[in-house]
């Protein structure tokens, strides 16, 4: 019941002249201004966290496969090193 007395007396300021309704739109401009550019930076650090996620994922991956591939490499070579070495390989 208090919350309809208090709307009941609310006054709504009805601009008056030009220069004041121009004044409220110049306003709403730069307050639509400001939330187009504050979810724009909420746009760009969501980008910036994905890509910041996606690169640890892909730092981890190549932490954990590049071993691997170090090994099978020098294994190769070694591989590669003995059949060069082997006489049965020479005709």
């Amino acid at each position: 019941v208090h919350s309809r007395e208090k709307r009941k007396d609310a006054v709504f300021t009805v601009p008056k002249t030009v220069e004041s309704v121009e004044e409220l739109v110049v306003q709403e401009v730069v307050v639509a201004a400001m939330a187009k550019e504050k979810l724009s930076q909420k746009l760009l650090q969501n980008d910036f966290n994905e890509t910041t996620d996606n690169l640890d994922h892909e730092r981890n991956r190549v932490s954990t496969t590049l071993p691997s591939l170090k090994n099978d490499h020098i294994a190769s070579c070694e591989k590669e090193k003995q059949s060069v070495r082997s006489p049965a390989n020479s005709k």
